[in-house]
């Protein structure tokens, strides 16, 4: 029996993969970068040899089906399959330094009790810990292990064994034995102050010569091969003799648009969208477009300024800045709206549901159909403020958005905010 014929018996779709697409399966290359993200952790902060990296992917697997998850009602993988909670205190730090002690069968009295080890996981079916001797670079399992958690002896091995290059050791002065009768004042030893040079005396030739290290510049021998989506296009070198084969001038131009086209992409380039409140206030079209904002959500009573209540917490808001154009480029109008940032609130604890009174793009087809075959006139309108009707169950506090004034006298040392006012209340 075939695969597929077994899948169609148990009633099982089975998808595959293309070649050498792993991004069709999504689900299996998302957590596939989850593990290597915490393997790629342990094994930094640890600096075990890389040939163990497969005993770091198992712990990160054993780490990651015993830890709780939101998603699971802050249960672990472990306790959801096995119905009980796992035992958290037998966890080790990986790649720590640890010393288990040695086998009755193979010691006498002379020979040390403990090996110098280093955890390296959980094996699967045993009792203990695996773990990796330090000087035969072995692995074995033991369950009598006594774990030194911020020691990582890999990590220390590397700092003490680097070159000396990187840690140059400086002169010390020795002073000669005064009672020694072949010493003279006219020996050629070097002075107390010369072992330590300052900017205004230069070392002397012999403590330069010892701090001068001349290290080679490796310079790489791999051939640099071009991408191989570059060999169905023609490439060229540009330097200051050769000349381009095929400029683009010669191609490309814009004799054949229109009047109305040209002005309106003369237009997108030339004018500006600032993207921050500090860039637009420095044009002043853009800080009228600013106040008149500002103007109509205080005609339309939108929020009142308040001292933010002990226990709330208030949403951050943001400029946003927009320009409507004609069909021939010019400039309709600035246009600038303030927008609460509503993403920085959590479901469950700030709100449970969201709504977004829009009209859908298949409702305005329906209308202009319907107009088209019943001979309606259609009248367009644009609304400079519109302002939704829904009713807030909640008190939404709001940051003071930049640029506006108010007269609110504080009474007491808490944040200033905006109160968004129910619209049924007003």
């Amino acid at each position: 029996m075939s695969l597929h014929d077994f899948f169609t018996n148990k009633g099982v779709l089975n998808q595959f993969s293309y070649v050498e697409r792993p991004e069709q399966n999504s689900v299996v290359e998302r957590k596939h970068l989850h593990i290597l993200n915490i393997a790629r952790s342990l094994l930094f902060q640890s600096n075990v040899p890389i040939n163990v990296w497969g005993d770091c992917i198992r712990t990160t697997v054993f780490l990651m089906n015993r830890t709780p998850s939101p998603v699971l009602g802050n249960k672990s993988p472990y306790e959801i399959l096995f119905d009980k909670i796992p035992l958290y205190s037998d966890f080790k730090v990986f790649g720590s330094l640890c010393y288990a002690s040695t086998l009755l069968s193979s010691r006498h009295k002379f020979s040390p009790r403990a090996t110098a080890a280093v955890f390296i996981g959980y094996p699967i079916g045993y009792k203990g810990y695996k773990l990796l001797d330090i000087k035969t670079r072995k692995t074995f399992i033991s369950r009598d292990v006594k774990f030194h958690e911020h020691i990582f002896p890999f990590q220390e091995n590397t700092i003490s064994t680097a070159p000396d290059i990187f840690h140059p050791v400086t002169p010390v002065f020795h002073p000669p034995n005064l009672d020694d009768d072949t010493y003279s004042l006219d020996h050629n030893l070097p002075s107390p102050t010369s072992a330590s040079p300052s900017d205004n005396n230069p070392p002397s030739p012999t403590l330069a010569s010892s701090l001068d290290f001349v290290v080679p510049i490796r310079r790489s021998v791999r051939s640099s091969n071009p991408p191989t989506y570059l060999s169905n296009y023609h490439r060229y070198n540009v330097t200051h003799n050769s000349k381009i084969p095929y400029p683009i001038q010669n191609f490309v131009n814009y004799s054949k648009l229109s009047t109305p086209y040209t002005h309106y992409l003369c237009q997108i380039f030339e004018n500006y969208e600032p993207q921050t409140y500090k860039q637009a206030i420095r044009f002043p079209h853009w800080q009228k477009a600013i106040d008149d904002e500002l103007a109509a959500m205080d005609v339309n009573n939108t929020w009142s300024i308040t001292h933010l209540p002990p226990g709330k917490k208030s949403i951050s808001c943001k400029w946003l800045f927009k320009l409507k154009l004609n069909s021939d480029g010019t400039i309709v109008k600035h246009k600038a709206r303030l927008v609460a940032r509503g993403f920085t609130q959590q479901y469950g604890t700030d709100f449970y549901e969201t709504f977004s009174a829009v009209a859908k793009i298949t409702t305005l087809r329906i209308i202009l159909s319907l107009a088209a075959s019943h001979n309606w006139h259609l009248t367009q309108l644009d609304i400079n403020n519109a302002f939704l009707n829904g009713n807030l169950n909640e008190d939404i506090f709001m940051h003071i958005p930049p640029g506006y004034t108010h007269n609110f006298t504080p009474t007491s040392n808490a944040p200033l905010v905006c109160h968004l006012i129910n619209p049924s209340t007003v």
